[in-house]
């Protein structure tokens, strides 16, 4: 899996060029996660990044002019991150029933989520803005075009989109209340898809 920052500087419309800019906003990026890690989004301001990763905070600023810009790059690049490794799972089944289809994407954003803390509180903690729901929409894009042709031909990408809103949502409601996506969230969660699908 590639790391944040690779993510991050190919998603930049001016990244870093000379390695010594590289080097300080990679130091930065692993600073700010270990922040998040450790404290939440509330923890990770720019100066505390700057301090951390002891680098000067205009390096930053260059690049990330506040700490909304510097969470958003990382949750963009988290959320790019979720999206590639469900459509690669959902590629490896061989002609998977609709059930095993949201079984398995379930599953994998659980996994996901669970062992990547960084992830979870990225994309469940909010406030998300423009840039956000742009990356959002982009997983949800990708998921749609991964797993419609697997489901019956009357479930349209409007319904698709729903359905994958509606098991984001029961899986975020598991991390704010159990501090991870459990196994029984997780079944909720796909029962609530079957039931809006009217898969059985």
């Amino acid at each position: 899996m590639q790391h944040l920052s690779d993510i991050i500087f190919a998603q930049m419309d001016e990244s870093p060029q000379q390695q010594r800019s590289q080097t300080r906003i990679r130091r930065a990026l692993e600073a700010a996660e270990q922040l998040l890690r450790e404290g939440g989004p509330e923890a990770c301001t720019i100066p505390e990044v700057a301090k951390a990763a002891e680098v000067p905070r205009a390096a930053i600023y260059r690049y990330f002019p506040d700490r909304p810009a510097l969470l958003a790059a990382m949750a963009a690049a988290s959320m790019d991150q979720l999206g590639e490794v469900i459509r690669d799972t959902l590629e490896e089944l061989s002609n998977p029933s609709p059930q095993e289809l949201f079984a398995s994407a379930i599953a994998e954003t659980m996994r996901f989520f669970n062992e990547d803390r960084v992830a979870s509180v990225l994309q469940f903690n909010g406030p998300f803005g423009a840039i956000d729901r742009e990356t959002h929409h982009r997983k949800s894009r990708l998921l749609i075009a991964t797993m419609l042709p697997h489901l019956p031909s009357g479930i349209s990408q409007e319904t698709l989109a729903l359905t994958i809103e509606i098991i984001f949502a029961c899986l975020r409601y598991g991390y704010f209340r159990d501090g991870r996506v459990t196994d029984a969230i997780a079944a909720e969660a796909l029962r609530a898809a079957n039931a809006f699908l009217g898969i059985r």
